[in-house]
């Protein structure tokens, strides 16, 4: 793909060497007609940088969002924009490309109610993102808890905003990869960690000797019942060490 000058532009834009839509005067009305040429030249790298960047005014963003460009790249970038007006992130919501939803669920300025609806996505990777978002109400963390998928209750077991109730529960879950991340969370209750410690998966015992939460006597404990196993000890030594 040729870099036009619009290109070129843009990333002076981004990088903050032309001024702002903001600013004032004679400049001011270069940036707009800058914004003009960029929509004009239809590059999809510049309008991608142009619909991210967070001073872009909102009828550009609006313009950007209804674009049907080359790999929706105006759309994803307006999605990711943490800027970008709520009525704009609704209707990207409901985006047929999941890239797009990807990006509105992962915004930290989307509406509870559009993360609730994008919870019941059925693209795993939207669902997990928003497992992951921490505006995501706890009534939704709640619901992607049950979340057939065990990818999507990893991302949710990762996020330190997950309310403890649903990480306890998640502690039961039986799949490694949500149990490790349960183990690794700080937000993990101490008598969970306490319980994970006897996990019949190493693998989970090991994220719970990392947390910098768990109880000295259940680390002292660990080191004595698998203290052979070099990565266990080097893990648990390494906690206890970070506390002094």
């Amino acid at each position: 793909m040729k870099t036009t000058i619009s290109s070129l532009i843009i990333i002076a834009y981004f990088f903050g060497f032309i001024l702002p839509a903001h600013a004032s005067g004679d400049k001011s009305n270069r940036t707009q007609d800058q914004f003009k040429e960029i929509m004009a030249s239809r590059d999809p790298i510049a309008m991608w940088t142009l619909a991210r960047h967070p001073y872009t005014p909102k009828e550009v963003l609006t313009e950007l969002s209804r674009d049907e460009g080359e790999w929706s790249n105006a759309r994803r970038g307006v999605a990711n924009n943490p800027n970008a007006p709520k009525d704009i992130l609704e209707r990207l919501a409901d985006d047929t490309d999941s890239s797009v939803r990807f990006n509105v669920g992962n915004n930290p300025n989307s509406p509870k109610n559009v993360l609730e609806k994008l919870s019941h996505d059925q693209v795993t990777v939207v669902r997990c993102i928003v497992s992951e978002n921490p505006k995501t109400p706890k009534s939704t963390l709640h619901y992607l808890s049950r979340d057939p998928d065990s990818f999507v209750r990893m991302c949710l077991a990762s996020n330190t905003h997950t309310p403890k109730e649903v990480l306890t529960e998640l502690s039961r879950d039986g799949a490694d990869i949500v149990g490790v991340q349960v183990g690794e969370n700080r937000n993990t209750p101490r008598n969970v960690l306490i319980s994970m410690a006897k996990d019949n998966s190493f693998a989970v015992r090991l994220s719970v000797a990392g947390n910098p939460n768990t109880p000295k006597k259940i680390l002292f404990e660990l080191l004595q019942t698998e203290g052979d196993n070099e990565l266990m000890r080097r893990i648990i030594l390494e906690n206890a060490t970070f506390r002094k």
